[in-house]
């Protein structure tokens, strides 16, 4: 669930992974962490920090599997803050990153929560068919109550784990009937009741759409590096109108070329300033701004906050 920031002081941890850095005067962690042959990573475990800490990261395009056991997760992508607590019974969600963003993750001192990580499962949803391909084009995280069943094959699993066995692909087994229950459980709630018809342009716009299917989001990301921070500038860049181009951006990502250029230079902006400590002139001059007012105007239209308290903030902030 979505939740609103209330103050308390974290202590910043500036690795990528947040759980190599745990040193043992920190926190108590009893991790199990596994890579089938397929590529897929799982994780799970129990962690105790003695004190606050929070970590952020850039992060790609992905889409992860989490089961949330006891306990509570704070986390935010962009500058949305997400809580899940299995307060009576497990909770379970499909974290999805549709482009770059900045995920910050937060720990509480002497709270523990266990839970599992099931990730690098983003290359399974080409298997799907278009209209379910277009639901993974939105950053969103979706929500569901776990059940015994799955609980049954967590412990099958965490049982396999902890005893030497010759039965090679065992683990495996586990690990995506764990996957295929929890993949079952959200089409259930949110894709089985999908209206394709709300995410294709009309069939009369095919030959027209065949243009668009053609830019991806690494090519709109290096046209914005270029310096094409306008949506008239990315449609120059890309020989196509600008009609047309709002039309791609509505179809494949839910908002305006002018959103989506916004949420751009504000996720950027929040990489420059708090991971590359850039001053914040420097920082408005490469999201394309040429006055810092200007910049720090959209900032707080963004984050509802000035990039100079952002920064002040963010070690104390959840």
């Amino acid at each position: 669930m979505k939740t609103t920031a209330t103050l308390q002081t974290f202590t910043n941890l500036p690795s990528d992974d947040i759980i190599e850095q745990l040193q043992p005067k920190n926190t108590a962690t009893n991790q199990f962490f596994y890579r089938s042959v397929t590529g897929m990573m799982f994780h799970a475990g129990e962690i105790t920090p003695s004190q606050n800490l929070t970590s952020h990261r850039l992060v790609q395009p992905y889409t992860s599997l989490v089961v949330v056991l006891s306990g509570k997760v704070d986390f935010s992508i962009g500058n949305t803050h997400y809580q899940l607590s299995a307060d009576s019974c497990p909770v379970c969600c499909l974290v999805n990153v549709a482009e770059e963003n900045i995920f910050c993750r937060y720990l509480f001192a002497n709270q523990s929560t266990q839970k599992i990580t099931i990730s690098n499962i983003r290359a399974w949803l080409s298997h799907l068919d278009k209209p379910h391909q277009d639901f993974f084009n939105k950053t969103n995280v979706y929500q569901w109550q776990g059940d015994d069943e799955l609980m049954a094959i967590y412990h099958n699993l965490c049982q396999q784990h902890n005893t030497q066995s010759t039965q090679l692909f065992h683990k495996d087994a586990l690990i995506f009937a764990l996957l295929d229950r929890l993949w079952g459980k959200f089409s259930q709630n949110y894709l089985n009741n999908l209206n394709a018809n709300n995410l294709v342009l009309e069939k009369n716009d095919d030959k027209k759409q065949q243009n668009f299917t053609k830019i991806t989001l690494e090519q709109l990301n290096t046209a914005w590096d270029l310096g094409h921070h306008k949506v008239s500038d990315l449609a120059k860049h890309f020989a196509i109108s600008e009609r047309w181009l709002q039309r791609y951006f509505k179809t494949h990502f839910q908002m305006t070329g002018k959103q989506w250029l916004t949420q751009k230079n504000m996720q950027r902006a929040s990489q420059w300033l708090l991971i590359d400590n850039l001053p914040i002139k420097e920082v408005a001059y490469r999201c394309g701004y040429s006055q810092v007012a200007n910049f720090n105007q959209a900032f707080k239209a963004y984050y509802h906050t000035t990039p100079a308290k952002y920064i002040h903030k963010h070690k104390d902030w959840l």
